[in-house]
């Protein structure tokens, strides 16, 4: 989440919020109004990058799960290890299905030709 949203504030004009405190805005509602919503695409693209980060950590999951409930990655574990099921099998195409989801909807929500194109070195 850090990559994606520094990558957003590196191309961003600080002039923007410094004209929106200089209309009147206080300083919280000059970064919810300017800020947030120019790295609002970044913050959720990293959102996603964190949740399926988060999706394939099995030790922690392992180590952090209780007996009342399963979580995805220890039923995955036991379906494979003690019993034959295509069931391990749907969720991994599943996870394969999250992340290309997550890819093409983070490329829509931050335009990285346009963040490529503002880092170029110029000769």
């Amino acid at each position: 989440m850090l990559a994606t949203v520094s990558a957003s504030l590196v191309g961003f004009d600080l002039s923007l919020e410094e004209a929106a405190r200089s209309l009147g805005a206080g300083p919280f509602q000059a970064f919810r109004l300017i800020t947030l919503r120019i790295i609002a695409p970044a913050v959720s693209a990293g959102s996603i990058f964190a949740f399926i980060i988060s999706f394939g950590q099995f030790d922690l999951s392992l180590y952090l799960g209780t007996p009342n409930l399963t979580n995805l990655p220890y039923a995955m574990y036991i379906s494979l290890r003690y019993k034959f099921e295509p069931t391990a099998a749907a969720a991994g195409i599943f996870a394969i299905a999250l992340v290309v989801a997550s890819m093409v909807l983070s490329s829509r929500l931050v335009n990285l030709g346009r963040l490529v194109a503002n880092t170029r070195l110029r000769w």
